[in-house]
């Protein structure tokens, strides 16, 4: 029988007064083996159900682990390199910050940036981001 992801063991159905139990086994890859009961409609379940309904068993109680988070870098020095240029090229006021500059380019109060600020913070994030 194929299990997906797991090495299959050994299934056996026991009769209850609740239904029929099918306790299996498998191996997993790390090499640990888990054993579980599962409720079935009947004795004769074929093996392709059997397996989906284990496969559908080990996904509760055997989930995948959860991925190690992704390593973002710190854009600050990139955020400080644009702010200061706009700044020392007049683009940028003082005591405007770059994300109310940048915000009101969209709602179109107070101080925005104009297009040549836009254009010059790009380049810097370009050239920036091809060193």
């Amino acid at each position: 029988m194929e299990i997906s992801g797991y090495t299959y063991i050994q299934h056996n159905f026991n009769p209850r007064p609740w239904g029929i139990e099918c306790q299996y086994t498998v191996k997993k890859e790390n090499g640990e083996n888990i054993d579980d009961v599962i409720i079935v409609a009947n004795m004769n379940i074929n093996d392709l159900d059997l397996s989906k309904q284990i496969e559908n068993r080990l996904a509760v109680i055997d989930p995948p682990p959860i991925p190690e988070p992704i390593d973002v870098p710190d854009n600050r020095s990139m955020y400080d390199k644009v702010t200061q240029s706009l700044r020392d090229s007049g683009l940028l006021p003082d005591g405007v910050s770059l994300e109310v500059a940048v915000g009101n380019i969209f709602n179109s109060a107070g101080v925005a940036l104009s297009e040549d600020a836009i254009a010059q913070a790009k380049k810097i994030m370009e050239a920036d981001n091809g060193e």
